[in-house]
């Protein structure tokens, strides 16, 4: 990561000098900042394939000050007015955005600043359709024993009504009422194994059912469901607008033990094969060898395998190429000018 002079926070027109300096045969820097550490490789993952197309280098970092370490998403928000062309801003939507608030509007009105859409970068990683092949990366074994996609696809089935109430206590900045602590704690899937997640998925319905009738009969959430819908919220994807970080640490738990199960599977499978121990020995050592530069917690953790979603198609991806074409049209400005 470069390294740059700060006073309390960067100056949107320091980094421009910086950026114009840049010799045409160089790529133009462009100064990222992000929530967390954590999220770099993320927000990398998204931007640097236009970079040489572009003519661009994207310096991602949190937004730290000579003096203050302090990270996370409030940060981010100080330095908006900062925000141009050379000095964006890349940041977890949360609840934001399916409830339209004041930040959201700011956000949408100002093409520097971009989004993740699903509730944070957690869910992206989580992606239901991306999971199968990490599971294969990080064992080696192609058998599918469990189907991930219907798994999320039933899970976001489930919890999709009280999801929408959730969100509705929280327009209502009745959040108290119904937090999304409280939330968490009836979705989260802790106990999930290869043997029981159908049952899991039973018990999950049932709690949610019972949650679901504590709440007032005569609230109805028609338009309200109906303008969540709109943004892109169904019953089909709740998963990607729950809170992140609770789906991921349950996922993760989840696709440890899968990969747990996979490995023991293609071991025994050796184990019945091999005729000498010494055989045997170096089949099990070859195999570790293998996927041990590659454990399931760390694919997941830098997974990139979204970019068919939904979220990432029609929504990050045109916001960057809105982007792009604004940066492309300024520069064709300034060699006219120059």
């Amino acid at each position: 990561m470069t390294k740059h002079p700060f006073s309390q926070y960067i100056s949107s027109e320091r980094e421009e000098g910086i950026a114009t300096l840049s010799a045409k045969k160089n790529p133009t820097k462009v100064f990222v900042y992000v929530e967390d550490i954590t999220d770099v490789g993320f927000w990398y993952g998204i931007l640097s394939p236009y970079e040489k197309s572009n003519n661009i280098k994207f310096d991602i970092s949190p937004p730290y000050s000579e003096n203050n370490l302090t990270t996370g998403k409030d940060q981010l928000i100080k330095l908006f007015p900062n925000t141009d062309k050379y000095f964006i801003i890349c940041l977890d939507s949360d609840y934001d955005y399916l409830l339209q608030s004041e930040l959201a509007q700011t956000v949408k009105n100002n093409p520097y600043i971009f989004q993740t859409y699903a509730y944070a970068v957690e869910n992206l990683k989580c992606y239901a359709e991306s999971l199968n092949s990490l599971c294969v990366k990080a064992t080696n074994n192609t058998d599918e024993i469990v189907d991930l996609s219907y798994l999320l696809l039933e899970y976001s089935k489930i919890i999709y009504p009280l999801l929408v109430w959730n969100l509705y206590y929280y327009a209502e900045k009745n959040h108290a009422h119904f937090s999304i602590s409280d939330f968490c704690k009836i979705v989260t899937l802790d106990s999930l194994t290869t043997v029981n997640y159908a049952s899991e998925l039973t018990s999950l319905k049932s709690s949610v059912d019972s949650k679901l009738s504590t709440f007032p009969v005569n609230v109805t959430l028609e338009n309200f469901t109906s303008q969540l819908n709109n943004l892109g919220l169904n019953e089909t994807n709740s998963y990607l607008f729950m809170n992140g970080h609770a789906l991921y640490d349950f996922m993760a738990k989840f696709l440890i033990k899968i990969c747990d199960t996979l490995k023991a599977s293609y071991i025994s499978e050796i184990e019945k094969i091999a005729k000498t121990d010494e055989e045997l020995r170096n089949k099990k050592g070859h195999y570790y060898n293998a996927i041990k530069a590659t454990p399931i917690t760390f694919l997941l953790a830098n997974n990139e395998k979204f970019t068919d979603c939904f979220i990432f198609k029609e929504k990050i991806k045109k916001d960057i190429e809105s982007y792009l074409a604004t940066f492309k049209h300024k520069q064709l400005t300034q060699g006219m000018n120059s």
